[in-house]
C-alpha cells in the first residue's frame, strides 16, 4: 500500500469508526445516566407520596376519627395508613399495571401486602441494620428488573395498639382481622416496606429506539464529516502531494538535469514552499551541472594536451630506446670481436702469419680480416725503404694506390 491518499483515507475511516464506538458508548451512558435519575427520581416521588399519604392519615385523620367513633373502634378506610395508600394507589397501578407501588410485610393482616422473596431479604437486612431506614438500588422481582426504593416502617410507641398485644388493640380492628396477624411487634421492628419498584425493561424499550435514532443521526453526522475530511484531505494535501511526487519521480527520470522544468504550484502552505524549495534545488542543480560540464570540458582538453605530449615523450623514449639497442648490439659485436682477436696467437718470426686453431698458417692480413671489420693497405715504411732500395733513398718506391 504506497497510496498516501488511501492510507490516509483508512486512517481517517479507522478513527471515525473508533469515535463513533465511542460517541455511542457515551450516549448509552450517558442516556443511561439519564434514565437513573429520572428513574430514580420517580421513585422518590412515588415513595414521598406514599409516605406523604401515611403520615397525613396518621397524624390528621386516625385522632378524629378516633373522637369521632371512639377508642375502640376502628374503621381501616379511614383510620389505616397503608389502607389507604394501597386504595389510593390502585389507580395509579391501573396506569402504570407494571410499576409496584405498595406496602409489605412480612406477617401482613392483609394477605395482598404480603412480602415476596426480594422483599423479605430487604426486611431481614433493615431488621439487622437498624442504623439503616431506607434501601433503593437494582433488583430482580419475579424474574424481571427493577429499581427499587424500600423504606422500613419500625414499631414506634403510638404503633403498639394495633401492633403490640392483641388484648391492647381496638375490638372492631380484632373482629375484622383476628388477633394474630400483625401482632407481637417489639419496638424498633420493622412492621413492613413502603415498596415503589419502576420497571426497566419497559424503559429500555423505550429507550433502545431513542439510542438507534441517536446513533443514527449520529452516524450520518460522522459520515458527512468523513466526507467532508476526505474532500478537504484530497483538495489541501493528497492532490498537491501526488503533483510533487509525479513532477519528484520526472524529474528523477530525467537523463539531462538542464531539463527539469520548474514545479507550478500555487498557495501560500507549507506543501506550497516544499514547491518553492524544490524550483530552488533544480536551479541550483542546473547551474551546478553547468559548471561541472564546463569543468569536465576544460580537464578533457587538459587531458588531451596532456595525452599528446605524453605520446611524443613515449615516442622519443621508444627512439632512445632503439637507439641505445641498436648501441648495444654494435657494442656487443665488437666485444665479441675483440674477444676474437684476443688471447695468445702464435706467429711466425719470420714471415709472420698466424697458426690458427686447426693448425694452418695464415697471412696476418687474413687472419685480421675475417676477424674483424678492418681493410688493410699496402706500404713500406722508412727503414725497410732503406734496406729493400738503398740505390735511391730519395725517390722511393712509389706509395700503392
Amino acid at each position: 500500500m504506497r497510496n498516501i491518499t488511501t492510507k490516509l483515507l483508512i486512517s481517517i475511516g479507522i478513527a471515525t469508526i473508533f469515535f463513533s464506538i465511542f460517541l455511542l458508548y457515551q450516549t448509552y451512558l450517558l442516556t443511561n445516566k439519564r434514565v437513573r435519575e429520572v428513574v430514580e427520581q420517580q421513585a422518590s416521588m412515588a415513595l414521598k407520596f406514599s409516605l406523604a399519604i401515611r403520615e397525613y392519615i396518621a397524624e390528621n385523620v386516625r385522632p378524629v376519627m378516633y373522637k369521632l367513633l371512639g377508642p375502640d373502634a376502628f374503621m381501616p378506610e379511614t383510620m389505616s395508613t397503608s389502607y389507604v395508600a394501597r386504595s389510593i394507589f390502585e389507580d395509579v397501578r391501573n396506569e402504570f399495571p407494571d410499576y409496584i407501588i405498595k406496602f409489605a410485610s412480612d406477617n401482613p393482616r392483609n394477605p395482598a401486602n404480603q412480602a415476596g422473596p426480594e422483599e423479605l431479604k430487604v426486611i431481614e437486612y433493615l431488621n439487622n441494620n437498624p442504623q439503616s431506614q431506607r434501601w433503593e438500588g437494582a433488583i430482580s422481582i419475579a424474574g424481571k428488573p427493577y429499581f427499587a426504593k424500600f423504606s422500613a416502617m419500625r414499631v414506634e410507641e403510638r404503633c403498639l395498639r394495633c401492633h403490640g398485644n392483641p388484648d391492647d388493640a381496638p375490638a372492631s380492628l380484632l373482629k375484622r382481622y383476628g388477633s394474630t396477624a400483625g401482632f407481637h411487634r417489639p419496638l424498633g421492628q420493622i412492621i413492613g416496606l413502603d415498596t415503589i419498584a419502576i420497571p426497566m425493561a419497559k424503559i429500555y424499550e423505550k429507550l433502545w429506539p431513542e439510542l438507534l435514532k441517536a446513533f443514527l443521526v449520529s452516524a450520518l453526522g460522522l459520515l458527512f464529516f468523513f466526507l467532508f475530511i476526505v474532500a478537504t484531505t484530497k483538495w489541501l494535501i493528497t492532490n498537491r502531494l501526488t503533483i510533487i511526487s509525479r513532477h519528484f519521480v520526472t524529474s528523477a527520470q530525467q537523463s539531462d538535469y538542464l531539463q527539469i522544468k520548474p514545479l507550478e504550484l500555487k498557495g501560500k502552505d507549507e506543501i506550497c514552499d516544499l514547491a518553492v524549495s524544490f524550483n530552488t534545488l533544480a536551479d541550483k542543480l542546473k547551474h551546478f551541472y553547468s559548471s561541472l560540464e564546463m569543468q569536465v570540458k576544460e580537464r578533457t582538453s587538459e587531458l588531451e594536451n596532456a595525452n599528446v605530449q605524453l605520446r611524443q615523450e613515449i615516442d622519443e623514449r621508444k627512439q632512445a630506446e632503439a637507439e641505445r639497442e641498436e648501441l648495444i648490439r654494435e657494442l656487443q659485436g665488437a666485444l665479441a670481436r675483440v674477444k676474437q682477436l684476443s688471447g695468445l696467437l702464435p706467429i711466425c718470426a719470420s714471415c709472420k702469419r698466424i697458426r690458427e686453431d686447426s693448425g694452418y698458417w695464415t697471412q696476418i692480413e687474413a687472419y685480421v680480416r675475417d676477424r674483424s671489420e678492418a681493410e688493410f693497405s699496402h706500404g713500406i715504411c722508412p727503414e725497410c725503404e732503406e734496406k729493400l732500395y738503398p740505390e735511391s733513398p730519395e725517390e722511393g718506391p712509389k706509395q700503392p694506390e
